[in-house]
């Protein structure tokens, strides 16, 4: 049929190498081309991770300059002040200015400012450790009655010397499962925080409760107290602005926002309640097992 003829290509031959050497031309073009999307693809990609790095590389350094300003920070008005306290006052002894009997009056205040100035230290050592490494949890079941009463009897020599007495009102062993290491430094930071601010002949009560799944200790004190902006700065992680001891005491202020940082860590929480001149009551608050 008319409709159904093909119509036939008259090619010479001498042309079928010139046609076969453009078809193999073009279908390498069509290779480079391709090739070259794909390296494009890659690059943009490689660049995209490329920012991804410098990015990360950059906050770790900004990081690590925090930390390090901060350091500095604490150790050059924290740190130095008792010691250079501790320094004079030794001086003075050495010199002959403060006879061994007038020393005597101030052992209480050297013995004061020594613990606080430890704990300090160590404050500052975790707080670093934990910014550069990272800070790592390790759960396991322990008794939370024993715990207290291990920190109170550490601080029972300092607390004497502020005629203060530290009651547990926990009766009964209470088990949890959580990290030991964050429970005991927490701890032992609100007790010394109230012991700091505890007038002489004060009291200082520890209870504990289980509240919804919640395990919920309270570090009571009846000392001076503090107004709600200073309770904001450290329930926000924040740096408190050190402030002196009813005992003369000094402290960097990194303590308590330590504590909320760890505790928020590992699952927890403190909450704070506290009045001017009427003490402040620190609850730190773990999930149940």
């Amino acid at each position: 049929m008319k409709n159904s003829a093909f119509i036939a290509l008259d090619i010479p031959n001498m042309y079928y190498v010139e046609l076969g050497v453009l078809v193999f031309l073009l279908f390498q073009v069509y290779l480079l081309a391709n090739h070259q999307a794909l390296s494009h693809k890659a690059l943009e990609i490689m660049n995209v991770n490329l920012e991804g790095i410098v990015h990360e590389r950059t906050r770790e350094l900004r990081s690590a300059t925090d930390v390090r300003d901060r350091l500095l920070s604490v150790i050059s008005h924290d740190v130095r002040s008792p010691l250079n306290s501790l320094q004079s006052m030794l001086d003075m002894y050495n010199q002959g200015h403060i006879k061994a009997e007038e020393f005597s009056q101030f052992s209480r205040q050297v013995q004061g400012q020594l613990g606080s100035t430890n704990l300090m230290v160590e404050n500052i050592l975790l707080w670093t450790s934990s910014q550069l490494k990272g800070a790592k949890l390790h759960r396991k079941e322990f008794d939370l009655k024993e715990l207290v009463d291990r920190n109170i009897d550490l601080f029972q020599s300092t607390a004497r010397n502020k005629k203060i007495h530290i009651k547990t009102l926990l009766s009964d062993p209470i088990k949890v499962v959580w990290d030991k290491n964050i429970m005991h430094h927490a701890l032992r930071n609100l007790i010394a925080n109230a012991i700091k601010f505890s007038h002489e002949e004060g009291i200082i009560e520890i209870s504990g409760e289980s509240v919804n799944g919640e395990v919920r200790l309270h570090v009571r004190d009846f000392g001076i107290g503090m107004d709600r902006s200073t309770i904001e700065t450290i329930l926000a992680n924040r740096q408190a602005a050190s402030r002196e001891g009813t005992g003369r005491e000094t402290g960097a202020g990194v303590g308590l926002a330590l504590v909320n940082e760890y505790l928020g860590h590992a699952g927890g929480k403190l909450l704070a309640e506290s009045e001017a001149g009427k003490g402040s009551t620190f609850t730190i608050v773990i999930p149940g097992k």
